[in-house]
């Protein structure tokens, strides 16, 4: 018998487990009604949306950007690895947050983000595309462990885990509407996918510029 079959039979055999009341929580509208009610941290959630998106889209687009300004595939490769181990210094972004402040946090790493997109596309240097790939990575999460305190910080509601999946999910459907469309500029023109992740970043940037607005007109 095969793996498959075998993992076909197991699962087949599995009991059902009915969970406790916790596993019935549902969405409430008072809790829809909060996200928006919130709308600076609504505005920096999709903020990052864009930004983190986009930076998700190199997974797909360095290596051709890559090869044809003459780097190798191994630098490629040492160029990737160099770059995971620059986000790992994320675990420590926040105690920068914290002592610049947050807003100015993202926005100053957000807007550095959309210079390197464009140093990313146009340069012809391969030092610059390579720092401007790695800080692109780098800066995008960082911004991640600011907008988990953001985010959790604004939850008052006890449906804490559905107003995150709510914010998630519109970190996925912001992706599927992303990739859709890069999709398609990249049939169309070489240039067009990174025009489009240049105002995305650039639209990341703006939002949390006006995010920054609103706080200060709720203080």
């Amino acid at each position: 018998m095969g793996m498959g079959s075998t993992a076909m039979v197991l699962t087949c055999s599995l009991h059902e487990v009915c969970g406790g009341e916790g596993g019935n929580e549902s969405i409430k509208m008072s809790d829809v009604r909060a996200i928006f009610a919130d709308k600076s941290t609504l505005t920096k959630v999709a903020a990052y949306c864009l930004t983190g998106q986009a930076a998700q889209a190199l997974v797909f687009l360095n290596q051709p950007r890559f090869i044809s300004i003459g780097i190798s595939t191994q630098v490629i490769g040492i160029v990737t690895a160099a770059s995971q181990m620059l986000c790992m210094m994320s675990a420590r972004s926040y105690d920068i947050a914290r002592k610049i402040g947050e807003n100015a946090f993202l926005v100053i790493t957000s807007l550095t983000v959309s210079v390197c997109f464009a140093a990313f596309a146009y340069s012809r240097s391969a030092s610059a595309v390579i720092i401007s790939y790695m800080l692109i990575n780098a800066f995008t999460s960082f911004q991640w462990p600011v907008l988990e305190v953001i985010k959790n910080r604004a939850v008052r509601s006890e449906n804490r885990a559905t107003i995150l999946s709510i914010y998630s999910l519109l970190y996925s459907a912001i992706g599927i509407v992303m990739n859709l469309t890069l999709s398609r500029l990249t049939t169309l023109s070489t240039s067009y996918p990174f025009m489009f992740l240049i105002v995305l970043t650039l639209a990341g940037s703006a939002g949390y510029l006006a995010s920054v607005k609103k706080d200060s007109c709720s203080g």
